[in-house]
């Protein structure tokens, strides 16, 4: 009985060039810590191929990291700010208020006052929105990239006072000097 010659081994079937640039393009977003645009490429290349153009795909691999990344940093601002509640103009009851004058509350809030230097001073009797609006400019500022810190007359005072105490004031006055939309609530 006679043995069957071995067979040839098979070739190892080699990696096209473009196999090997998504393996690398892979690796890079996952350095980068890319992941949502990562998801976005697998997504696309699973797909049919559109007729769009090289920048418009781009984007849609883009996109989802690009929001994912601003939704982080309005978070980032809210919490650094330190807003008790989140308020919004569209939440605000102008019919309520029906003094007050809303086109100038909409011009306050695409802060160009804060692009100006100028103060803000919201004054009125209690329950007529000064905090609501107070806050809802807060978390503009903070939709915007601003630098933003909410506090209370009676805990600015309070925190002073203790620095001065201990002899760190300078140190305690940063945050205050610090921020670009500083919100001192009365309450």
């Amino acid at each position: 009985m006679s043995k069957n010659p071995p067979s040839p081994r098979s070739p190892t079937p080699t990696k096209k060039p473009e196999d090997q640039l998504l393996k690398t393009i892979v690796d890079g977003l996952a350095m980068l810590e890319l992941n949502q645009i990562h998801s976005a490429l697998e997504q696309s290349l699973a797909e049919p191929v559109t007729a769009q153009t090289r920048l418009a795909w781009l984007w849609q691999l883009l996109e989802p990291q690009v929001k994912q990344r601003l939704e982080r940093r309005v978070e980032r601002r809210v919490r650094e700010a330190r807003l008790p509640v989140r308020k919004t103009f569209e939440a605000f009851d102008f019919a309520f208020q029906p003094g007050l004058d809303r086109d100038l509350v909409m011009e306050l809030n695409t802060l160009r006052f804060l692009d100006q230097g100028k103060n803000l001073l919201l004054a009125g009797m209690s329950g007529t929105g000064k905090s609501h609006i107070a806050l809802a400019l807060a978390l503009s500022a903070c939709v915007a990239n601003r630098r933003v810190l909410y506090t209370t007359s009676a805990d600015l005072l309070a925190r002073l006072m203790a620095s001065l105490a201990d002899g760190s004031l300078t140190v305690a006055l940063r945050p205050y000097v610090r921020a670009e939309l500083l919100v001192l609530d009365s309450c």
